[in-house]
């Protein structure tokens, strides 16, 4: 599920769980980038981003979705910060083409590198707390998630995007992924009180 930190930990030249398909530039033929763009909710996520055309990644962006996943907005950045629950700084991605993908499934954040990409995810269900930290000259991407049994914060330099508006509506859309039905909610709930 930690794409990113296997691939790291086992110093894998291509990224864990996407060796046989991310194996050159048409590692995914079979997947319709132009179908994709079209249904994103994002003007910026084009069949050029998707494809890589503009080689900010070893491999298309297609190589790392799922097949049942729909890629909703795309961000390009900076540096990639990752801290711990202690604070202390686990990992940091500098001066690497970032590309942050919100799909309809998680978060991916996508550091290209010449002959490789690392690959770090978070599932919509596993985010605590989401925003956009732009009151300074940078714009962040703040992620919060409980990762094996501790608190990880990523922040993702996002300020190459000149409209904050569509990243915050990006992470509203994150918000409204990750919360439970609320329907379903409201029916477990009932189902308890009428067991008591």
């Amino acid at each position: 599920m930690i794409l990113g930190l296997v691939s790291w930990l086992f110093g894998r030249s291509e990224p864990a769980g996407r060796v046989g398909k991310a194996s050159g530039k048409d590692a995914d033929a079979d997947v319709d980038a132009d179908e994709l763009a079209a249904q994103a909710r994002s003007d910026q996520l084009t069949p050029a981003v998707l494809s890589n055309d503009h080689d900010r990644s070893a491999y298309p962006l297609t190589a790392y979705l799922e097949a049942d996943e729909q890629p909703a907005y795309v961000f390009r950045g900076g540096d990639l910060l990752i801290s711990d629950a202690e604070g202390s700084l686990a990992r940091k991605h500098p001066s690497r083409e970032l590309q942050v993908v919100i799909s309809d499934q998680r978060l991916l954040f996508v550091m290209g590198g010449r002959r490789s990409d690392e690959l770090w995810e978070i599932p919509h269900e596993d985010v605590e707390e989401i925003y956009l930290d732009d009151e300074s000259t940078k714009q962040y991407i703040i992620a919060e998630s409980e990762r094996d049994d501790a608190l990880m914060t990523f922040f993702a330099d996002v300020t190459l995007n000149m409209n904050p508006e569509h990243v915050r509506e990006a992470l509203a859309f994150v918000e409204a992924s990750s919360d439970p039905d609320p329907v379903e909610e409201e029916t477990e709930s009932a189902d308890r009180r009428a067991d008591e």
